[in-house]
This record gives structure tokens, sequence and C-alpha cells, in this order.
């Protein structure tokens, strides 16, 4: 889950859905996931904890934009990398263990969240329509969130 298509309202639904059977050791997503990260290809986003970058394309594009606190930095870094015409490549031989929800314990658990949503609602703003803006609106309000 290091890699994939940029954000929107149908990739995001997709992948809570796939990460959710990947949590409950379904085999069918397991050899998706396993399928997916078998290749060096051209992806959309990496992800920050492993990702790499030239000097001086991180220098042009101003680095990470510090509006971000914690989440979807990575995604709008290869965003702004996707939009100047450059390539963001996953490789498949690199390897790290990051572990996943490592930040979260109980005591930060709801600021956490909130920061994410108010990331995740930044990057709409910042790269995605008013449509998918009204729509995550609309999705977080259902979903309670």
């Amino acid at each position: 889950m290091s890699c994939g298509k940029l954000p929107s309202i149908f990739t995001e639904l997709c992948d809570k859905l796939l990460y959710a059977a990947v949590d409950k050791k379904n085999s069918l997503a397991l050899n998706y996931f396993e399928r997916k990260y078998i290749k060096k290809e051209e992806k959309e986003w990496v992800t920050g904890a492993a990702l790499f970058i030239t000097r001086k394309i991180f220098l042009e594009l101003k680095g990470f934009d510090e509006s971000f606190f914690m989440y979807f930095e990575d995604k709008d870094l290869c965003a702004r990398v996707l939009k100047e015409g450059k390539k963001v490549l996953f490789f498949p031989e690199s390897l790290l263990i990051h572990l996943r929800g490592g930040s979260f314990n109980k005591e930060n658990q709801k600021f956490l969240i909130q920061k994410y949503r108010e990331s995740q609602i930044l990057y709409y703003q910042k790269h995605k329509s008013k449509l998918q803006q009204r729509l995550l609106k609309i999705y977080l309000k259902l979903s309670g969130k």
C-alpha cells in the first residue's frame, strides 16, 4: 500500500474496500496487492516514507507544502511532479518496513484523525474539481467523519 493512483472519490472508496479486505486477510485482496507491487512501473504517487527525489526537482517545486500536517503531503508532491511533466516511479526492489498507524495511540487518535481529514480536504482543494470537493464533503458527512 505504498503507491498507487492519486486520490479521487473513486480511488479512495476502492482503496478503503481493498484495505479492509487486506486487514481481514482476504485471499483475493492479498493476491491483488502481491501482484500490484512486483514490477517497476510508473505510478501517480509513492509513499513519503520511502520517497526519493532529486534535490533540483524538490527545490523547483519548493519542497513539501507545509500546510499539510502529516498526511497527503507525499501525494501533493507527487501530483506537482506529474504536473511538471515528470515521472513518479515505483521500485519494488526497495525494501522498507513502515509501521502503518505507528503514530496513533489512544491519546492522540482523535487529533490525528482530524489532521488527516484537514489534509485530505486541503489536497482536494489544491488538486481536484469543485465537484470532487463537494463529493468528498458529502462522503465525510455521511460517514460521520
